[in-house]
C-alpha cells in the first residue's frame, strides 16, 4: 500500500484489488518467468485490469452514487425494507440526526427518493452523510395493540391521512453509537 505518483493506491494484502481516483482495478500476479532464481513471481505485478463497472449490475452509475439496496426476499426480518449504500459502504439512521418527534420505528422511506449526499465536517469529525425523503407514521396512543381491526368482515379499514414527508439523515455503519445513546436502523421499510 504505497503511493505512485500523486495519488494514493489501496491493495488488500495478497495485492488482489487496487483502487485509485477513477476506478478500482483488479491486480495480478505475475506468472513465473525464465532466470527468476526459482521464486514465480512473488511480488510482481504482470498487469492492471481495465477499471470494473461502476454498478454491481454493471449499470452506468457514478462512481460513490448512493443506492437503496433490496435485501433477498427469503429474509422474513427485513422483507420490504431498503438499506442505503454508497460504495462500499452501508449507512444507517441514528435517532440523534433526524428531525424532533420523529422516531425510527415510525419511519419508512418515501417511494422514489432522491438521495443526496454530502460531506459534512461538523458530523462526526467529518463524514459524508446522505439525506433521503420519508414518511413517519401517527404515533399510537399509550396502549396500542399492533394488530388491526378489519371492521366488518371487508378487510378494509378507513385510510390515514397522509404523512408529512420529512427528510431524513443516513450515516456510515462504522461511525455510529460515537455519541449520545438512541436508536439506530439500517434497513426501513418502503
Amino acid at each position: 500500500m504505497g503511493g505512485h505518483g500523486r495519488h494514493e493506491d489501496v491493495s488488500d494484502r495478497r495485492g488482489r484489488l487496487l483502487a485509485r481516483p477513477g476506478g478500482v482495478r483488479r491486480r495480478v500476479r505475475a506468472a513465473a518467468r525464465p532466470g527468476a532464481r526459482g521464486r514465480p513471481g512473488r511480488g510482481r505485478l504482470a498487469a492492471a485490469a481495465p477499471p470494473l463497472a461502476a454498478g454491481r449490475d454493471g449499470g452506468a452509475r457514478p462512481a460513490d452514487a448512493p443506492r437503496l439496496t433490496r435485501p433477498d426476499p427469503r429474509v422474513d426480518a427485513v422483507r420490504g425494507c431498503v438499506a442505503i449504500e454508497r460504495d462500499p459502504l452501508v449507512y444507517c439512521l441514528e435517532q440523534q440526526d433526524q428531525p424532533a418527534g420523529v422516531g425510527l420505528d415510525h419511519l419508512r422511506f418515501e417511494p422514489g427518493t432522491a438521495l443526496r449526499d454530502g460531506h459534512r465536517p461538523e458530523l462526526l469529525g467529518g463524514v459524508t452523510a446522505i439525506t433521503a425523503g420519508a414518511l413517519p407514521s401517527r404515533p399510537r396512543p399509550a396502549g396500542w395493540w399492533p394488530y388491526a381491526d378489519t371492521g366488518s368482515g371487508t378487510g378494509t379499514t378507513a385510510p390515514a391521512a397522509p404523512a408529512e414527508p420529512v427528510r431524513v439523515t443516513a450515516i456510515p455503519y462504522y461511525a455510529w453509537a460515537n455519541r449520545e445513546a438512541g436508536a439506530m436502523r439500517v434497513w426501513l421499510p418502503v
